[in-house]
């Protein structure tokens, strides 16, 4: 009955395709960003595992809060700038393409 329903409601299966594929796409990045908040957080700031698991969690502590929010702020940057490098050649790449190709078709 409910596989008859979605038959005839091919707008609703394709919205479940797009969903499912869009948490696919995300599962890599968001254990990359959480496996970079750990180990910033075991390795650089040298907390303790329990501080670094319950991260996510409000801490009561001022000085707490504020390595919480460094190590936060950091494993963010690290991720935009992975996220932004590997496309940094190309644009390059694809702005020199662009004005060589300008320059040559020039006419004189």
């Amino acid at each position: 009955m409910c596989l008859t329903k979605l038959e005839k409601n091919n707008y609703f299966l394709f919205e479940i395709f797009i969903v499912f594929r869009l948490m696919a796409l995300m599962l890599p990045v968001m254990s990359k960003s959480l496996l970079i908040q750990d180990k910033l957080c075991l390795f650089t700031y040298n907390q303790s595992e329990a501080f670094c698991q319950n991260i996510h969690l409000e801490m009561n502590d001022t000085a707490q809060e504020a390595i919480k929010d460094v190590i936060l702020a950091d494993a963010t940057r690290f991720n935009i700038y992975s996220l932004v490098c590997p496309d940094l050649h190309l644009t390059t790449k694809s702005n020199f393409h662009y004005k060589a190709e300008v320059s040559l078709n020039r006419s004189p």
